[in-house]
């Protein structure tokens, strides 16, 4: 909304520079017509008025110009009629009243302005800045002081089938430097939904709501309609409301509060954060649907989730995130578009900081519910010093200390002999730990061709606990290596106008990491199996000790990990540099490893060709050692035409620890302005079923909200998968 600066621009309408120039004496006798600015014959206009025709009336104290424009150093007025009044010293503007100043311009039917009262007082006015817009029928302001009935406030611009915040008054007090507005109801085209008695706020500002909601069915829950509803509090802050109605599971509600002063310019400490939460009591049967350890549900059911970010002037960042759960599925049955944001529910909170060159740090991580796997760090400090030279020397120095109070108990995803088998242990675990690492390193250059690292460090750990109930336990793992790294390129004058070629650049990188750790596997009984590295996954392995997860079932003695980098790249005058093909391939050694990869833990490729800004197709695969099995993939293509169509298609492919191999796709159309088409699906194929897939047809009505018509098919693990059909309806905020 129009700030205060636009108040004191459109009261300079009253001010002298919109005052009435003195009328020039009347000649004795008639003379000819000569000016086309005279008036009557009688006298000339004021120089700061224009218009196409002049009259006058009342003996010419009122001077009438049609299609008329006066104009101050500061703001200019334009109408079909202005009629200056040189006895009261008022101005008329009639018809098609366009007020413009800087940064500025108001739209009226009708204005008067006096200027020895300061008083200015308009009809049907429209006026703002995109996206808020806001029309009154009445709009009257007195040195600062305004107030306006029947205001609108509308997003993107007016339109009778948009939606709009409705206020039957709107007042502006300049000492306070607040605004109130009373009886106020957002309404889509004439149709209110919602009432607010009366909101007020501290200065001009947009006055704003979000508003979602979904009217669906459920094969388990019945028709329902699912609403979000939040209200702008401060330039930061918004608050609302969850609040859903089900036909057969009854109603849920909860709060839901989002802050963001991330994009203001004068805030030294940024902060970005949402909260949710919701509360049911489920009507329908859950004892039909029990976990896989044959748990029921409590008719109580209940999320909570949030995420926190913040950064501090002084480089200090802030990450979180909280979620709580009654059971697994209250979120997927609930409020199922929260469902890619808490995969792995876990609360945890990190905070981190630049401390001499290097960084400090605190995590938390909390078990909320019992059913992800997940280790507690009750809290966990670390400082971590990456390589910085030791003195006037080319040797660089690491240095890195953790401590940490660790708890996992069983859950439902591990739990019985899966736990024992993973951590060592049948019961829950809680110990501290300690973990340091001293390590030195020397990178040499020869020429732009070659660089060799030598590395050497030392990594201690002492746990609180052992396995075997003795007390504590230490191990240290010492390292030797080095890092090598090749780099060679070669460009070519190579022009292709159809693929967008300005020239290509081929750079090949090929390296080489060796480790050896003599001491490594000792002491691995005794020790508490918390950390895990997870084998499902299309990631290189790390291979420097100082950095490996897996620290406590580290067992090889030997690791070397080789592999060559290939890409070739174009000029493009848009972002510089575009990669056209990317060819990376990865593998590595291991002495003393025992995995169904032997010897190594597998050969990695990354693959990715771009031949157009449009077109994208990206690959990255494993195998084991002897290219015989097929361990994961994850590939991917998307196509982008502009602003007409998009499509993806990707498959996912794990068979290591639990196997998963699932096909996905989405289209998108938009058949004009107002449509657009999507299709989405993802296919199982160890199932050979589609877990979800829907069509839907999106359509915008009155530049200000979204109808979404859609047919969705989503299955459970539960077996509870159902036909929907939905109708969502997106109001967008003002």
């Amino acid at each position: 909304m129009p700030g205060r600066r636009f108040w004191l621009l459109a009261a300079s309408l009253a001010l002298p520079g919109f005052g009435l120039a003195e009328p020039a004496p009347a000649p004795a006798e008639p003379a000819p017509k000569k000016d086309p600015v005279s008036v009557d014959n009688a006298f000339k206009a004021p120089p700061a008025l224009e218009g196409e025709s002049f009259s006058s009336e009342d003996d010419g104290k009122i001077i009438i110009a049609k299609q008329a424009r006066f104009s101050t150093k500061d703001a200019q007025l334009n109408a079909d009629e202005i009629r200056m009044n040189t006895t009261n010293g008022t101005i008329e503007a009639i018809g098609n009243v366009v007020y413009t100043a800087e940064n500025l311009r108001m739209f009226g039917e009708y204005a008067l302005i006096d200027s020895r009262t300061g008083r200015i007082t308009a009809r049907n006015v429209r006026f703002g800045r995109k996206p808020a817009y806001f029309t009154a029928d009445t709009f009257t302001m007195i040195k600062g002081n305004q107030d306006m009935e029947g205001v609108k406030v509308w997003y993107r611009e007016p339109s009778d089938a948009g939606m709009s915040l409705r206020a039957v008054s709107m007042s502006y007090k300049k000492a306070d430097d607040r605004i109130v507005l009373n009886h106020i109801h957002p309404a889509v085209g004439s149709i209110p939904f919602f009432y607010i008695p009366r909101y007020a706020q501290r200065g001009y500002r947009e006055i704003p709501a979000e508003v979602y909601f979904r009217v669906r069915t459920s094969s388990r829950q019945g028709a329902y309609i699912r609403t979000t509803t939040t209200i702008r509090q401060s330039e930061s802050l918004w608050a609302g409301l969850l609040l859903d109605g089900y036909t057969r599971a009854g109603w849920l509600i909860g709060p839901t509060v989002r802050y963001d002063n991330w994009t203001l310019p004068t805030t030294e400490t940024r902060w970005r954060t949402n909260l949710s939460g919701g509360w049911i009591n489920d009507h329908t049967d859950l004892s039909l649907y029990p976990d896989k350890y044959g748990r029921v549900a409590s008719s109580d059911r209940y999320f909570i989730e949030g995420r926190l970010n913040a950064r501090g002037a002084s480089g200090w960042e802030m990450t979180g995130e909280l979620v709580a759960l009654s059971d697994p599925e209250v979120v997927r049955d609930y409020r199922p578009n929260l469902t890619q944001e808490t995969q792995l529910p876990q609360t945890f909170l990190e905070l981190s900081a630049p401390i001499a060159g290097g960084f400090v740090s605190a995590l938390a991580t909390v078990k909320t519910d019992n059913f992800q796997d997940v280790v507690q760090r009750l809290p966990e400090l670390r400082l971590d010093f990456s390589d910085r030279p030791i003195g006037d020397s080319s040797w660089l120095g690491r240095f890195n200390f953790a401590a940490a109070q660790l708890s996992e108990r069983p859950s439902e995803q591990l739990n019985g002999a899966d736990f024992q088998n993973a951590t060592g242990q049948s019961t829950r675990i809680d110990l501290s730990r300690l973990d340091t690492y001293v390590g030195l390193s020397r990178p040499t250059t020869f020429g732009d061709w070659l660089t060799v690292k030598p590395i050497a460090g030392v990594r201690s750990t002492w746990w609180s606990e052992s396995t075997t109930g003795t007390g504590a336990v230490s191990r240290t793992v010492a390292q030797i290596g080095f890092d090598a790294e090749m780099l060679s390129t070669a460009t070519w004058d190579t022009q292709s106008a159809r693929w967008g070629i300005d020239g290509i650049r081929h750079t090949v990188r090929p390296f080489v990491q060796w480790r050896a750790m003599p001491s490594s596997g000792d002491s691995l009984d005794n020790i508490p199996k918390i950390d895990r590295l997870s084998l499902a996954t299309v990631n290189v392995p790390i291979v420097d000790v100082a950095d490996r997860p897996d620290i406590e079932t580290l067992e090889e003695r030997q690791v070397a990990q080789f592999g060559i980098r290939n890409t070739l790249e174009t000029r493009d005058a848009t972002v510089g540099t575009r990669e056209l093909l990317r060819l990376d391939v990865f593998s590595d050694w291991r002495d003393g490893i025992d995995s169904a990869t032997g010897n190594s833990s597998g050969i990695y490729s990354h693959v990715a060709w771009k031949p157009k800004p449009w077109l994208s197709m990206e690959s990255m695969l494993k195998f084991d050692g002897s290219l015989g099995n097929h361990l994961g993939s994850a590939t991917w293509m998307s196509i982008n035409s502009g602003d007409l169509w998009e499509a993806s298609l990707g498959l996912s492919d794990l068979s290591e620890t639990v196997a998963a191999r699932q096909i996905f796709g989405h289209y998108t159309i938009r058949l004009n302005s107002a449509y657009s088409f999507r299709l989405s699906s993802t296919y199982d194929l160890i199932n050979g079923r589609f877990i979800d897939r829907s069509a839907i047809l999106a359509q915008k009505i009155g530049n200000s909200w979204d109808l979404e018509y859609g047919i969705n098919e989503r299955s459970s693990s539960r077996g509870d998968g159902a036909l929907n059909f939905s109708i969502r309806v997106r109001l967008f905020k003002f």
